[in-house]
């Protein structure tokens, strides 16, 4: 699912690094290293919060500089690697937009909101070179660089970055009880400024059959055989996404419903309407009692992806259809894979494992069919996205069961693997930033009822 490749270094110091020394000014010297974790609600599992703490500081040491990497791309000190892995890996310095989204809400939620506030201040720098973020970024070198050939961005990734900057903001505002603050009115900026991007995309047509909605982003990767390595290609493809993602219309109307709250400003409440009744009217799928995949102006794709169903739930719940909220949570067990003894969610339930019978064949000789529900396989982030669904329909006992299992995942230097198997170019056994934050996210979500009150609502 993380997409990369391979950058050029620069030889000049970028405009990022001067904008980013600026934002960084405005934190406190005597809080430069961080705050005391909020004071937990009681009856929470002891077990679930000592888990949250050693995820906390995982993603704390996967901020650069620091051990994983001691100098980093000048302009994108703060951000966050990706994946725990040494120097040589493929993985190596990459650092996906969405990772940095999570980083900032879990830290903001466990209290260290310098460090949250550290991590924004260095992806919104890189939004001065370009209008929107790309969804990865190198910081071992310059890759992509403004006007960069062969980079991605997608929407999703994007309004999750809107979703944290807002969340921080709010989050700034239960500190200084200010909405005029320095801190406040930079990311408050930027949050609008990524609106207006996201929104530029919006189908307005509506004669169209995805109207109100939003497509996919910019430029893709595409994944075929090399016959000569024989492995997995990633080719770049340089296009306009008109692939409307059900998860990433979920992410857009969050981003939006939360700055129209926060600004009350009607434009962001109109345009936020429009993307629900897109949803709702368009990718709703009775049959499946959850969201589709997504569409295109052609056709609906039908696949059962998790994500479309859990994030579709919480979704349903903040919009006040609670009846298809809990249906969907229950289309969730579709998914139920247990590996060893890990008993979570795979990521699709009769989806092909690669979208091509002949991909397929290569990776699983003799099997070109090969699906994930034929698949021993846990996906810790998308279970414990199940897990936050689960208290948001107040079913406690699912989120105590899926915790349970999840943590079990835990490594003793508090980080996760972002899945139970190796599937190349797809998922990778490491650990990564989106099962830390995911477990911090989904404890917090009855451990810190306060703050959980601002996320995804």
């Amino acid at each position: 699912m993380h997409q990369g490749t391979n950058g050029r270094r620069a030889g000049i110091i970028p405009r990022a690094c001067i904008v980013l020394a600026a934002a960084l000014m405005l934190l406190p010297a005597h809080r430069l290293a961080g705050e005391p974790g909020m004071k937990d609600e009681p009856g929470v599992p002891s077990r679930f919060i000592d888990a949250r703490n050693r995820a906390v500081a995982w993603l704390e040491g996967q901020m650069v500089p620091g051990k994983v990497l001691a100098r980093p791309q000048p302009g994108r000190e703060g951000m966050i690697m990706s994946f725990g892995v040494a120097e040589g890996h493929a993985l190596y310095g990459k650092s996906s937009l969405y990772d940095n989204a999570l980083a900032i809400i879990a830290l903001d939620m466990a209290g260290r909101t310098d460090q949250a506030t550290r991590i924004a201040a260095a992806v919104c720098a890189q939004m001065d070179t370009s209008p929107e973020p790309w969804f990865f970024y190198n910081l071992h070198n310059a890759w992509p660089e403004p006007g960069s050939p062969e980079a991605v961005s997608r929407t999703g990734a994007s309004a999750w970055l809107g979703c944290a900057l807002v969340f921080h903001c709010q989050v700034l505002l239960l500190e200084d009880c200010s909405s005029e603050g320095a801190r406040y009115a930079y990311f408050a900026r930027y949050a609008k400024s990524l609106a207006q991007a996201i929104m530029k995309r919006q189908v307005r047509d509506a004669e169209d059959r995805r109207y109100g909605l939003v497509p996919g982003g910019l430029n893709s990767i595409v994944l075929s055989w090399d016959p000569l390595t024989k492995s997995p290609l990633e080719t770049f493809k340089r296009m306009e996404i008109d692939w409307v993602s059900t998860e990433h219309s979920i992410d857009t109307w969050f981003f939006l419903n939360a700055l129209a709250v926060m600004t009350g400003k009607d434009r962001y409440r109109r345009d936020a309407a429009l993307v629900r009744a897109g949803i709702m009217k368009r990718l709703w799928n009775e049959g499946l009692r959850q969201f589709s995949t997504g569409m295109t102006r052609w056709e609906t794709d039908t696949a059962e992806s998790l994500d479309c169903a859990s994030w579709g739930s919480i979704f349903l719940q903040a919009t006040g259809e609670r009846e298809k909220a809990l249906a969907a949570l229950k289309t969730c067990g579709n998914d139920l894979n247990r590996h060893g003894d890990v008993l979570g969610y795979r990521p699709y339930n009769n989806a092909m494992i690669y979208d091509t019978p002949v991909l397929n064949d290569k990776m699983f000789p003799g099997d070109p069919e090969k699906r994930w529900n034929s698949l021993p396989f846990v996906w810790p982030e998308g279970s414990l996205g199940v897990a936050l669904a689960a208290i948001r329909n107040n079913q406690v006992e699912q989120w105590t069961e899926i915790l349970d299992n999840i943590i079990k995942m835990q490594l003793p230097d508090g980080g996760i693997p972002y899945a139970s198997e190796e599937v190349p170019n797809l998922f990778t056994k490491r650990t990564a930033v989106a099962s830390a934050a995911w477990l911090v996210i989904a404890v917090n979500a009855l451990a810190n009822p306060e703050l959980d009150a601002l996320f995804w609502r």
